[in-house]
């Protein structure tokens, strides 16, 4: 499988400029299986005042976007994360596209960080889904702390991680240490995409389910292969799932 993961920078202009930009980037990208942008965007994800402002639910006009574009590139689009308006509230919400241009998985954000909380809901509901790589979980930055979700994806059937950020360049170690833990111990392929510039860590990963890193790059285009294949083998030859105990 190709990827191209964008380090988008968060700035300070309109969603329209940034929506516009997102879209030339991936056109001008390589050709790719799997594009993948990172959390909010198309908001910036310290710019808590415009979640309201920017919020649209997922038939409007950024996700329709998204979806023409993956259907003109022909290739699957994880693209990030925007406000979600549903049920007059906000949530964090993230999208995978497939290669028709349809969504086909949603996931809103279950643990939110800081001030976050004072303008989003809490989201409720895991999400694993397949494709034509292998069963994909869907997760946003700050769950990455939270080891059992990743584990509950792993007994969902999934095989490959999905993750969008904006995590701080302050603890940048903390997100290396995670990027490749998480699939280690899952044994999945960790894919993530990370907001960069104004105090983001701006580094997206691509990692086995070995642990072994295939891809860290702070670049705003990055793309790269990885063998899905890895999982099922590296889970028959080295069987830590199947001997848990717990």
């Amino acid at each position: 499988m190709r990827v191209t993961q964008i380090n988008f920078s968060d700035d300070k202009s309109s969603r329209d400029t940034k929506l516009k930009r997102a879209e030339a980037l991936i056109l001008n990208s390589p050709s790719s299986d799997l594009y993948m942008l990172p959390e909010l965007w198309d908001t910036g994800f310290s710019n808590f005042t415009d979640y309201a402002k920017n919020k649209e639910p997922v038939d409007g006009d950024t996700v329709t976007r998204m979806c023409a574009l993956a259907k003109t590139k022909n290739a699957y689009i994880f693209m990030g994360s925007f406000p979600e308006e549903r049920d007059t509230k906000i949530y964090n919400t993230a999208v995978l596209i497939d290669r028709q241009g349809s969504v086909i998985k949603t996931y809103s954000k279950i643990h939110l960080f800081g001030d976050e909380k004072n303008y989003m809901e809490n989201g409720t509901d895991i999400a694993v889904c397949d494709t034509e790589f292998g069963r994909v979980g869907l997760s946003i930055c700050y769950d990455m702390r939270f080891g059992e979700l990743y584990r509950k994806m792993t007994d969902m059937g999934a095989e490959i991680f999905l993750v969008c950020a904006a995590w701080p360049k302050v603890r940048a170690e903390h997100w290396d240490i995670f990027n490749r833990v998480r699939g280690l111990e899952n044994q999945a392929i960790m894919l993530s995409c990370c907001s960069s510039k104004n105090g983001y860590a701006g580094i997206s990963y691509g990692v086995l389910p070995d642990g072994k890193v295939v891809s860290k790059s702070d670049n705003e285009v990055v793309t790269f292969d990885i063998d899905t294949g890895t999982v099922k083998e590296y889970r028959k030859n080295f069987s830590v799932l199947k001997d848990r105990q717990i």
